[in-house]
């Protein structure tokens, strides 16, 4: 009889330390999150200070990154309503698992990741427009006429390679 209480103590104090280690492991799971999530934001802030410089120059370069800047603030809204709501629900509702806080943890670092890309991709249509000029750029057969340039060339050579 006293084998057994002894190790329904033991069991007892076995439980307790797994469960504390697992919302221990939780919680630095969320700061990782957390931190993760900080470095994204950080990447897109960088990102958009750098469309901003590409666009102090020449304002007609803003057209490349408005299709981006519409789905940024698109997204940027929906994760500020998401966030925002869940922080204002008060009471029970708030108290959550390791596993209901890091799904919400992947849900907006997600959500960022696609920020960080949308960001990113305004400010690199806005550098190569600027790169290869505003009309090229805006030019939709731009591409074919530069192939066409180049069969042309590739004949000029190929009739010069015959001729020697």
């Amino acid at each position: 009889m006293a084998i057994t209480s002894e190790l329904a103590v033991a069991n007892g104090i076995q439980r307790d330390i797994y469960n504390g280690l697992t919302e221990i492991s939780g919680a630095v799971k969320t700061v990782m999150g957390v931190q993760r999530a900080a470095d994204y934001v950080t990447k897109i802030f960088d990102n958009v200070r750098k469309s901003i410089e590409v666009a102090q120059g020449n304002p007609a370069l803003l057209l490349f990154a408005e299709k981006n800047a519409r789905d940024f603030r698109k997204r940027s809204l929906e994760l500020s309503t998401y966030v925002t709501e869940f922080a204002l629900k008060g009471g029970k509702a708030n108290l959550m698992d390791a596993g209901e806080r890091a799904k919400i943890m992947r849900y907006i670092i997600n959500e960022l990741i696609l920020l960080n890309g949308i960001s990113y991709g305004m400010h690199r249509s806005m550098y190569y427009a600027k790169q290869n000029g505003i009309f090229r750029s805006l030019n939709p057969w731009q591409t074919w006429v530069n192939r066409d340039a180049q069969i042309a060339r590739e004949i000029v050579r190929d009739f010069q390679y015959i001729n020697k």
